[in-house]
């Protein structure tokens, strides 16, 4: 007898610890607030005066030669965001978190 209410016992416990765990990985707005926040600080960073002024001289000088130099650093910079993104989802954790 005391073996089936033991058994009870830990489906139990296996299913509060089941449940707590979905929980965690719900959708929160707060959580996304947190991160969206510097995330737009640092995106609105790359708008300022002195890199514009910096961007419309070299496209002054370069003309069109330079054209090829934004394609390839827009590609890179997708490849690695996608990267970033893709070691986030697999381990739960941000940049900072992995590189420490």
């Amino acid at each position: 007898m005391q073996d089936q209410s033991a058994s009870g016992n830990d489906e139990e416990n296996a299913y509060s610890a089941m449940s707590s765990e979905v929980y965690k990985n719900r959708f929160s707005f707060k959580e996304l607030m947190k991160y969206f926040g510097p995330g737009l600080l640092v995106s609105i960073a790359y708008l300022d005066p002195g890199n514009l002024s910096g961007n419309i001289d070299a496209g002054y000088y370069g003309k069109y030669h330079l054209l090829w130099i934004l394609f390839l650093s827009t590609a890179l910079g997708f490849f690695f965001q996608n990267r970033a993104m893709m070691l986030g989802l697999v381990t739960g954790k941000d940049m900072a978190k992995l590189c420490r």
